[in-house]
């Protein structure tokens, strides 16, 4: 296992890994070759073929219009069927909801046994949220009052069923037809675009 980036993503990594089912194919700090450069997925896990990445984004790296971008980049050059995103803040104050919710964004992730003890340790107000009528297609969003879980997902299926974070495809295509690049130089291209011509197809 390669070194994590900080001691938060080592942690969540630990959760993750004994909560997984057995024989998962899990790795660290996946290097993606992509049109707009190289980056690295945090964690990647493979689970009945579906490649999920998992970010951390601590307070002091995130940039989350870049992020967006990077995600788009990653999905469209087909090294990842989804990114899942969490922040920092999230996992150090509510960690155990944040597993929670992750079990019903992509219950692959989990064992059956893990899966009710996730929801057993989950706050009332998480198991509550999760009875609603929620998209998990596009991650989650769980307030507490003036607080909030914010967990970010983006999936090839967006792009086809219309529903959740498509904007990535946009970005990916803009990218493809301006000849790929350095990711900062793309966005200011985008930037300086008339952009009412891209929609998501």
């Amino acid at each position: 296992m390669d070194e994590f980036e900080s001691p938060l993503e080592n942690l969540f990594y630990d959760q993750l890994l004994k909560r997984q089912p057995r024989g998962t194919p899990f790795q660290t700090q996946v290097s993606v070759p992509t049109l707009c450069g190289t980056f690295r997925l945090d964690m990647m896990a493979t689970v009945q073929n579906r490649r999920i990445g998992l970010e951390v984004d601590g307070q002091e790296y995130h940039d989350e219009y870049r992020d967006e971008w990077r995600d788009a980049m990653i999905l469209g050059d087909g090294h990842a069927d989804e990114v899942i995103r969490f922040r920092g803040c999230d996992l150090i104050y509510h960690l155990d909801d944040c597993l929670f919710l992750l079990s019903k964004i992509q219950p692959l992730l989990f064992s059956e046994r893990q899966t009710n003890v996730i929801e057993r340790l989950a706050s009332d107000r998480a198991r509550r949220f999760a009875e609603g009528e929620t998209d998990w297609q596009c991650g989650a969003m769980l307030s507490y009052g003036g607080a909030f879980v914010d967990i970010r997902r983006c999936t090839i299926e967006g792009l086809t069923t219309g529903v959740g974070r498509e904007f990535w495809a946009v970005y990916y295509r803009f990218a493809v037809e301006n000849g790929g690049g350095a990711l900062d130089s793309m966005i200011d291209r985008w930037r300086a675009t008339d952009r009412a011509a891209w929609s998501v197809p």
